[in-house]
């Protein structure tokens, strides 16, 4: 009899809490479907809106295979993640043989692209807080050595480029790290090898990314020899102060325009330096994230439209704050193990959500 009261209590608690994983897992998201008319015309939307204030939610740029360049189902990074709920992020060279993803994309905390500022960006800081705006990164590489007095002399390298496809025409420094592959392929130039914040040598041409480090390209400038077995500083931080809240971000995708700002419509792809008619003027599918004035992630698709109409679309579903996305044949929404929208090509990176 003590047994079978045991064996049934244990059922109990087994079913209170699976119960309470489903109802978590009901109660964080809602998927929709919506057809709304917009100027005499017709448009087909899908969606998915998560509870920010959700326990052990978790939102995370993920990048294709981990590796800049290479392409992956949006099906696959959602799962590879362990993730619920998945859509397509940056703009991406998707015509191309290297599939370079473009502006900034942040993973993990660390930033592995570096875009000019001009265009927006989402950055999710801890506590699930989403925030939208402007940000250009300083990234600067800092050597610590020391006269044979014992006076410490730096030596700081500000990064031009991080982790380019092709070396800029105009060289300056040049960061690699491990996401960009196991090694820098150019011939020519000074490397600095950095592993576990320790110079381990410098060597002029092709030579290897470690996993836990980088390498520093100095162009045709010879590095000081002193610099070997120096401590060293990577120093990633937002260039502007007003931006002091970025520095606290752990994930950041930038795409744009930026279509509404504070419940108001903003969208100017010009501003934004946008000149192809995919953006500045033409209707095709689009991807948007936004958030609500109650804390809630609006993650959208629609079939066909101009970002103008995109804009009001995104605030017509409440969007105090949203952001376009990449769009087009990458256009992709995917919840729960199933396409809402699919994409009609692979991917270079995504934004995953999980609840575990």
């Amino acid at each position: 009899m003590v047994t079978r009261k045991i064996a049934f209590v244990a059922i109990l608690i087994l079913n209170i809490v699976l119960f309470s994983r489903l109802a978590l897992g009901a109660n964080s998201y809602q998927v929709f479907e919506k057809k709304l008319k917009i100027n005499n015309k017709n448009f087909t939307v899908k969606g998915v809106i998560v509870d920010l204030n959700t326990k052990k939610l978790k939102i995370q740029t993920v990048l294709a295979k981990n590796q800049i360049g290479q392409v992956e189902s949006l099906e696959s990074m959602v799962k590879r993640k362990k993730g619920l709920i998945g859509i397509n992020g940056t703009f991406f060279s998707a015509y191309d043989a290297y599939k370079e993803p473009y502006g900034n994309l942040m993973i993990d905390g660390r930033l592995i692209r570096k875009g000019n500022g001009e265009r927006c960006s989402v950055g999710i800081l801890p506590g699930n807080e989403v925030i939208f705006g402007y940000v250009k990164w300083d990234i600067s590489v800092i050597f610590s050595t020391y006269s044979e007095e014992g006076t410490e002399l730096p030596y700081i390298y500000p990064v031009h480029t991080l982790n380019p496809v092709r070396m800029p025409g105009w060289r300056g420094y040049t960061l690699f790290t491990p996401e960009g592959g196991k090694e820098v392929l150019y011939s020519d130039g000074y490397n600095i090898v950095v592993e576990k914040q320790k110079v381990i040598k410098i060597v002029y041409g092709k030579t290897s990314i470690p996993p836990r480090g980088f390498v520093l390209n100095t162009g045709s400038l010879c590095p000081p020899a002193n610099l070997l077995n120096s401590n060293v500083t990577l120093k990633v931080e937002p260039e502007n102060q007003e931006n002091e809240l970025w520095s606290k971000v752990n994930a950041v995708l930038e795409a744009g325009p930026y279509l509404v700002k504070e419940g108001k419509i903003i969208a100017d792809p010009l501003k934004e330096n946008f000149t192809h008619y995919k953006i500045k003027d033409g209707s095709f599918a689009r991807s948007g994230i936004g958030v609500t004035k109650n804390k809630k992630l609006l993650l959208v698709t629609v079939n066909r439209a101009t970002i103008k109409e995109w804009a009001i679309i995104m605030q017509k579903l409440g969007a105090y704050y949203a952001m376009n996305l990449d769009g087009g044949a990458s256009s992709g929404l995917y919840v729960n193990g199933k396409y809402l929208t699919k994409p009609w090509r692979l991917l270079s990176n995504a934004l995953v959500i999980s609840l575990n």
